[in-house]
């Protein structure tokens, strides 16, 4: 077995069915169990315990659950130890840079499987369950968005919020998906550059983390109480997935790329 992609080895995978809701996942995994009985929606996976859960500082979201994230055939849980290329492609990159896999909560776009490209209605869908997860976790500091649909999403998010990033105190990072067909090019020279924007994007990541925990004092530290203003429980905190309708379709309409990837 290789060095990753650790999901493969049964005992490492009961370890994470043990843990499910171990005290730093077990907010974000109660959400999962709350998104899973939204009625028509589907599986949601949870967030593996090899994870920091509510304590991580880094946020890093993809497009949509993977089917090395079902419970049948896979792991049942987002981890970059799953056995598939993009998940063993951001352990890589992660562990190159010197990020821990307790320092990350992976999250999507669209939270629910469905294994295609997410809508435009999906992608709103998705939104309030990110919003809930932010609010989960206070020592929040960096935002790594993989991917055109991620982006999409947190581009529709800042404006249902736009505030949040300032008054978190946020570093949002945008790059390529960590999956081998999205730095495919072929152009061998634009291959590269792609991979090149992955590996430099990872680096500040990690410069942003070495800077939160240079303010906070103390390298094993979380950020410092009260330094990050938290999203107040109640309906942010507790908004229900919305409902398709004419909004939806307004709004995705007025989407605006800018050179996205």
């Amino acid at each position: 077995m290789g060095r990753h992609k650790r999901m493969r080895d049964p005992r490492f995978r009961r370890q994470q069915e043990r843990d499910t809701y171990a005290p730093h996942v077990r907010p974000v995994n109660e959400l999962v169990d709350e998104l899973r009985a939204v009625r028509g929606r589907g599986w949601v996976p949870y967030v593996a315990p090899w994870h920091g859960g509510s304590e991580a500082r880094v946020l890093s979201v993809l497009r949509d659950p993977g089917k090395k994230t079902l419970a049948a055939g896979g792991s049942g849980f987002l981890c970059i130890e799953n056995d598939d290329e993009s998940a063993k492609r951001q352990a890589e990159l992660f562990e190159a840079v010197g990020v821990s896999p307790r320092d990350i909560t992976p999250w999507n776009a669209y939270p629910w499987y469905i294994d295609a490209k997410p809508t435009a209605e999906q992608l709103l869908l998705g939104v309030p369950p990110l919003l809930r997860l932010i609010a989960l976790m206070p020592d929040l500091r960096v935002v790594l968005l993989q991917g055109n649909d991620a982006q999409e999403s947190w581009d529709l998010l800042v404006k249902r919020e736009p505030r949040l990033v300032r008054e978190r105190g946020l570093v949002v990072v945008r790059t390529y998906h960590p999956s081998p067909k999205a730095i495919w090019h072929k152009d061998a020279v634009e291959r590269r550059r792609r991979e090149e924007d992955r590996r430099t994007k990872y680096g500040a990541v990690a410069d942003a983390l070495r800077a939160a925990r240079a303010e906070a004092g103390d390298h094993d530290a979380g950020i410092a109480p009260g330094r990050l203003r938290r999203i107040a429980p109640g309906p942010l905190a507790k908004a229900a997935v919305p409902a398709a309708g004419a909004a939806i379709a307004l709004v995705a309409a007025s989407l605006v790329r800018r050179g996205r990837r």
